[in-house]
């Protein structure tokens, strides 16, 4: 704004009081007088100035703490705004105040490094403070500042229009280096991830996104879609998920929620979920995904198939057969429309549609599939393929569930070593095929060949995986049940605390894989006769199962039995009866009378109704029968035997064999030789001081000398 003097006419009498200070001061002035500033040599001459005599004008200076020539410009804005005498005194000091602050901020500019505004900001403060870089006096004139200050202002925006020409060169340019250097990053991901290293490819992945410049949503949507998937690979679930949902929020902002890479992200984070048992979460997200697929790509679209299997796989684990298996059948049928049957997505359908037979114990039509899958993988991929390396395992595993272990142990052995030579010794793949080539091993009781293939499996996914990923707690719990079953019960308490420690972390208490190691940690509390540590986690193992998997899955049932036979070493029998008939009702209906699980759950079932026929019929006389017949003692353990390596000492008293009573000598001699020489280990239950023990027993020769001993009273 330019101020301009004014010169106020008076046409008649004012006369006025106001404050200043501690002095009252009443003036006049005469019609027709006027209030001249006269400048001279710094000099200022007040004649009539708003009735202020020159007394009253030295002490406003001085109360305002301003120069004279400073007042008397204050003097003309007040004549220039026609302020009323009675504001007079607050108007002054109002801007006076707004006058110290022009003097302060005026000092803020001095450091300009622009010779020219510089000097511009020099004049301008002259003519605002009133005086030279020498002190000299200059007329105090707003408007040539203002002028000057605008002038100054020119320049810089002249100066900034040019600099932001520059950033904007420089920003499209930066731009494009970044962009290109997230496709370089983005290219070590496919890198790393091609070789299996999905910790190292989801870091490049994520560096990838965070590094893009504004303006490429898509492909950040991709990059962290991509970490995503190479986190989940690595078992790494806390770093995958927010990746997961931030780039499903990008397509739905990008894409909408029409679009099949919308979809794409919603089953990504559906079986994250479903990997953390959280099936709440996933259900509606693969149900979500599979609608988009069928209203987009139509339900022709292998895309739709890939939905079916997705929402398929999350029925099955959670015991829904019935639900799963059109689901399957329906993926397989379209793969096979689109593609054809020598695609490897048929193959992979083929592989799925088989594992849900295998889990119903359908093992006739699991075995067709897995063949048929081998077979196209064969063909198509070739031998030295990962693919067809896990076609080999999956046929392996079910020939070791139905006990044919010399069939499966060539097929395990030819896993292992396509993984070895085509994925390196030191891949998560070739660990999970040592683990099963050492689980068949077990199941043998061949338990020195099982255990340098568990303690490798285990070296390789700590290196590789780490020890925060559930891999490596499957290692340790099964290296623990192995040492179970040696009777090693201290080297298995540690593993089996690790293990489940490692899934509580990872996955959290209402994981089924957590419900697994509580079992199995209650499994050796029952063989050491501590009934009272494995109750409480059986039952919470039992609850967490019925909470997360429902009353009709396999597993529920298979924590029925296992708490039964708790039950039934209490000899609670009755309540052990009543749990095994549940678990069996269960097992019958969602695998058939035929599965091992059905059948073994029925034996079960058959020796508690027994026991607790027994025990109800013959009360006290069951008492006596039992502390008064023949018991088979250790009489001797043969140095390096079986029964030495397994613990078992001089005194003990064999009570059961695979949870039958042991009648005496003979009924137990006898009925091992029967036994194949390549047949499953099975539990012998030996009283020591007290307490119940169980061993797992191979075939063959113990190594103990035995003799029968009447029973005492107690």
């Amino acid at each position: 704004m330019k101020w301009q003097v004014m010169v106020l006419l008076c046409c008649g009498w004012i006369s006025g009081v106001f404050a200043l200070g501690d002095t009252e001061i009443s003036q006049k002035v005469e019609p027709g007088g006027t209030a001249i500033i006269n400048q001279s040599a710094g000099n200022v001459t007040v004649n009539k100035h708003y009735g202020i005599s020159e007394e009253v004008f030295a002490k406003y200076a001085a109360d305002l703490g301003v120069t004279d020539a400073a007042l008397a410009n204050f003097f003309k804005i007040l004549e220039q705004n026609k302020i009323d005498r009675l504001d007079l005194d607050k108007k002054l000091r109002e801007i006076a105040e707004s006058y110290k602050k022009l003097l302060e901020n005026a000092k803020l500019l001095e450091g300009s490094d622009d010779p020219k505004v510089k000097e511009l900001l020099r004049q301008a403060r002259e003519f605002i403070e009133g005086k030279d870089a020498q002190g000299n006096a200059v007329t105090i004139d707003f408007a040539k500042a203002e002028a000057l200050l605008q002038q100054a202002f020119e320049e810089k925006r002249l100066k900034i229009k040019r600099l932001r020409e520059v950033e904007e060169k420089a920003k499209a340019v930066r731009e494009k280096e970044e962009l290109e250097a997230a496709r370089i990053l983005a290219q070590q991901g496919d890198l790393a991830d091609t070789q299996l290293k999905y910790a190292e490819s989801g870091s490049y992945y994520q560096q990838a996104a965070e590094l893009l410049p504004e303006g490429h949503e898509e492909d950040k949507g991709i990059y962290l879609n991509d970490a995503g998937v190479a986190f989940y690979n690595a078992g790494k679930y806390e770093q995958a998920l927010p990746l997961y949902q931030e780039a499903l929020k990008i397509r739905e902002q990008g894409l909408g929620k029409q679009h099949p890479e919308y979809a794409v992200s919603l089953s990504n984070l559906a079986n994250l979920y479903h990997s953390q048992g959280q099936h709440d979460q996933a259900m509606p997200l693969l149900q979500e995904a599979l609608r988009i697929d069928e209203q987009v790509l139509g339900k022709q679209h292998p895309n739709y198939a890939a939905s079916l299997n997705n929402l398929a796989g999350l029925y099955a684990d959670q015991g829904k057969y019935e639900q799963a298996l059109p689901l399957h059948q329906e993926a397989l049928r379209i793969v096979e429309q689109a593609l054809g049957k020598q695609h490897p997505s048929y193959a992979s359908s083929l592989n799925n549609l088989a594992s849900l037979y295998h889990d119903q114990g359908k093992y006739e039509e699991a075995l067709l599939l897995y063949q048929e899958a081998l077979k196209i993988r064969e063909q198509v991929l070739g031998k030295l393929h990962p693919d067809y390396a896990t076609s080999l395992n999956n046929l392996a595993e079910l020939y070791r569930t139905q006990g044919q272990y010399e069939q499966a142990l060539p097929l395990f052995q030819e896993a292992s070593k396509i993984f070895g030579q085509v994925l390196g010794k030191q891949h998560p793949y070739y660990a999970q095929s040592l683990n099963n080539l050492a689980t068949l091993y077990y199941s043998q009781g061949q338990y020195e060949e099982a255990l340098p293939l568990y303690q490798e499996a285990l070296k390789i996914r700590e290196q590789v995986l780490g020890k925060q990923h559930t891999d490596y707690a499957t290692s340790l719990n099964n290296l623990a049940e192995l040492y179970r079953v040696q009777g090693k019960y201290d080297k298995a308490l540690l593993l089996y605390q690790a293990s489940s420690s490692v899934l509580e972390q990872i996955l959290g208490k209402q994981h089924p894989n957590y419900a697994s190691s509580l079992n199995n940690l209650a499994e050796l509390y029952r063989m050491q006769g501590k009934h009272d540590k494995a109750l409480p986690l059986c039952q919470e193992s039992l609850n967490i199962r019925e909470q997360v998997l429902g009353k009709q899955h396999p597993d529920y049932a298979i924590s029925l039995n296992n708490l039964a036979l708790l039950y039934q070493a209490q000899r609670k029998y009755e309540k052990a009866v009543s749990l095994f008939q549940e678990s069996s009702t269960i097992l019958t209906n969602l695998l058939g009378e035929k599965h091992p699980n059905t059948l073994t759950v029925s034996e079960n079932l058959v020796i508690a109704q027994i026991l607790f026929k027994t025990a109800s019929f013959f009360g006290k006389a069951k008492k006596a029968l039992f502390s008064k017949k023949s018991q088979l003692a250790v009489k001797q353990v043969f140095p390096d035997s079986p029964a030495a390596q397994l613990g078992i000492q001089v005194g003990d008293i064999f009570t059961h064999y695979n949870q039958q009573p042991i009648l005496g000598r003979a009924q137990f001699i006898q009925g091992r030789a029967k036994e194949p020489a390549n047949g499953a280990a099975k539990e012998l239950t030996v009283l020591r001081e007290g307490k119940s023990l169980t061993f797992q027993l191979k075939p063959g020769k113990i190594g103990v000398e035995l003799e029968e001993k009447l029973k005492s009273e107690p």
